[in-house]
């Protein structure tokens, strides 16, 4: 099936692929974790997590769960992934994984502020990041890249695709990105996923699953 694909930026590549998850996958994956999601916590070297006001959601990583919609999913970022990555990634396949993916609920005010998601004193070493938008948000939630002028509104449904893999970190830097508060009354559901590549020694990281590119 194909896609349509809003590049909003070249280098780095930011991009908007338009319908890529089904309503129906959007409405199941909210349902699956709607009764067992915990404040979003911030992760440090060592495994150690502490509350944060950086993130003020909620969330639940989906693992070993039997979620129809999630493997769906999954099975669709690979296939687009493996399409996406640049070429001199194509001789390491076999050491590019997806992260377990991560459910987000914000409301009332709530947001992510900006950071980024090379993911500091992890094990391996991170290379894109792909946000599903799980609804329609009426007012705020946009996540915005500040250093680019770039604003994404979120559409159920839609992906947001980036990448930080690129020699120059410079460039990487660039995708400084943040969610803007939720207005009070609304709600917002992401789905995020994290492409990354082992470091050395190939093993199966502790959040990795897997092996979907190979």
């Amino acid at each position: 099936m194909a896609f349509l694909k809003e590049v909003l930026c070249t280098e780095p590549l930011v991009c908007v692929i338009k319908g890529f998850m089904s309503h129906s996958d959007c409405d199941e994956l909210i349902e699956f974790v709607a009764d067992d999601l915990r404040k979003s916590m911030e992760t440090h070297p060592g495994g150690t997590e502490t509350v944060t006001t950086a993130r003020t959601g909620s969330e639940k990583f989906i693992r070993d769960e039997k979620c129809g919609a999630n493997n769906r999913h999954r099975k669709a970022l690979s296939k687009l992934l493996d399409a996406e990555i640049p070429w001199y990634y194509k001789f390491a396949r076999r050491s590019l994984r997806l992260e377990n993916s991560l459910v987000i609920n914000y409301k009332d005010g709530q947001q992510y502020k900006p950071h980024f998601d090379q993911g500091e004193g992890l094990e391996y070493k991170r290379l894109a990041t792909a946000i599903c938008y799980l609804n329609d948000v009426e007012e705020g939630g946009e996540t915005v890249f500040p250093k680019l002028n770039i604003t994404v509104k979120p559409q159920k449904g839609d992906l947001l695709y980036f990448r930080y893999d690129y020699p120059d970190n410079n460039i990487n830097g660039l995708t400084y990105h943040g969610g803007r508060p939720v207005k009070k009354g609304i709600e917002k559901w992401i789905h995020t996923t994290w492409l990354f590549k082992e470091k050395s020694n190939p093993r199966e990281p502790v959040e990795g699953e897997g092996n979907p590119l190979a």
